[in-house]
């Protein structure tokens, strides 16, 4: 059993079928996000596949081509279409929105689709290794790398090897932000200034920055 998915510009209909039951969910134009499963496409797998894949509508205004593949941030949008440019592990501002990969290769004002969660294939993966981990790059804009980086850099997981080849490779891809320490729930550290430390408050039950550290009695 699969289910397949199909987006018409003329009629907005997403159709579920398996075997004699269908299910019409009704969606805007164009769609900002696809689901497919068991699809026989580039983004995708064959009808036999199992995985998920989850796609997002976005255009391209970076000034170039972004080529399948490239690892892209959320930075904007255009009517009701959000904006990706090239993602990058060296700030916060370029790494915290990324959104996945490059579907196929995306012309400069051109629309088109970003793997957020699932198989991309039609890659070269000739110089990895299957099961291999990957990050976001913090030194080549798009790309990714096997060396999980570590501060200054910012940490952003994208994915694992599926499939090594020349041309037909595969990634799972499965985007997680890192957090800064400022952002963790327990944590009240904004603004930090040099020689701030963290010190947990009971009374307010968090790890709060503080210029100074109460030893208490000697």
């Amino acid at each position: 059993m699969y289910i397949k998915l199909t987006v018409s510009a003329t009629q907005p209909v997403i159709k579920f079928t398996y075997s004699s039951s269908s299910v019409y969910v009704r969606m805007t134009t164009p769609s900002p996000t696809y689901i497919k499963v068991g699809s026989n496409d580039a983004g995708g797998g064959g009808a036999s596949d199992s995985a998920l894949t989850l796609i997002q509508y976005v255009r391209n205004q970076t000034g170039a081509t972004l080529t399948k593949g490239t690892v892209v941030y959320i930075n904007g949008a255009t009517g009701n279409t959000c904006t990706v440019t090239k993602a990058i592990a060296t700030s916060d501002a370029t790494s915290a929105q990324t959104l996945g990969l490059i579907r196929d290769d995306l012309e400069n004002n051109g629309f088109g689709y970003v793997v957020v969660f699932g198989k991309i294939s039609g890659l070269n993966t000739q110089t990895l290794s299957e099961g291999q981990q990957l990050y976001l790059s913090p030194t080549i804009a798009g790309g990714y790398t096997t060396t999980k980086p570590y501060a200054p850099y910012h940490l952003v997981y994208v994915g694992i090897v599926t499939r090594v080849h020349p041309n037909q490779g595969t990634i799972e891809v499965r985007v997680q932000n890192g957090f800064e320490m400022d952002e963790i729930h327990d944590v009240a550290a904004q603004s930090p200034t040099n020689g701030d430390v963290i010190q947990y408050v009971s009374s307010t039950g968090l790890w709060t920055k503080t210029s100074s550290i109460d030893f208490g009695s000697w």
